[in-house]
């Protein structure tokens, strides 16, 4: 993030703590630049929709400073919409335990196999019906290629594995 940027998002934020939103200005400041900066673009976007300007930081401290009790006021009724706030605040608790699970496994293995997988019977099938047919064409070769059947059977083993398991998850508990 820019230096105007940050600068931007720090005026915004004493703005909307002048205005008495610090729920607002905690969800701007804490998500703006981290992994889930959307939550605090949503606040700029529906602030600056609300007040009739550019979706940016700046164009609403630029209102702001042209005309701040119906900046202020505007604000104020965004701050005291609990069905918003809530949904941004169960969107960030929802973010954080996620983030929190993912830190907590023991091992590289307890998540990586999965995508590993998924990136081998892409290869499987790339290696199989483009890469061999071309070192074929191009060199002559003779290299036999693994029947796309036998893939395929892989690939369906594969996705009984993953899907299912998460089926039987959902449908019998862990």
């Amino acid at each position: 993030m820019s230096i105007i940027a940050v600068a931007a998002i720090t005026a915004l934020g004493k703005v909307l703590l002048k205005a008495g939103a610090p729920i607002l200005k905690g969800l701007l400041e804490k998500e703006v630049g981290g992994t889930a900066g959307q939550i605090g673009s949503v606040v700029i976007d529906t602030l600056g929709a609300a007040l009739g300007v550019e979706p940016t930081a700046e164009a609403i401290v630029a209102k702001h400073a042209t005309d701040p009790v119906s900046v202020e006021a505007t604000i104020r009724e965004y701050e005291n919409n609990k069905e918003w706030i809530a949904y941004m605040v169960a969107a960030t608790a929802g973010r954080d335990r996620m983030i929190e699970r993912e830190d907590a496994r023991e091992s590289f293995f307890s998540w990586a196999w999965r995508p590993a997988m998924s990136w081998l019977v892409i290869f499987l099938f790339g290696w199989a019906m483009v890469l061999v047919p071309l070192a074929n064409a191009a060199f002559g070769a003779a290299i036999i290629a693994p029947s796309t059947a036998d893939i395929l059977q892989f690939a369906g083993i594969w996705l009984v594995i993953y899907g299912g398991g998460h089926t039987v998850k959902e449908v019998w508990g862990k």
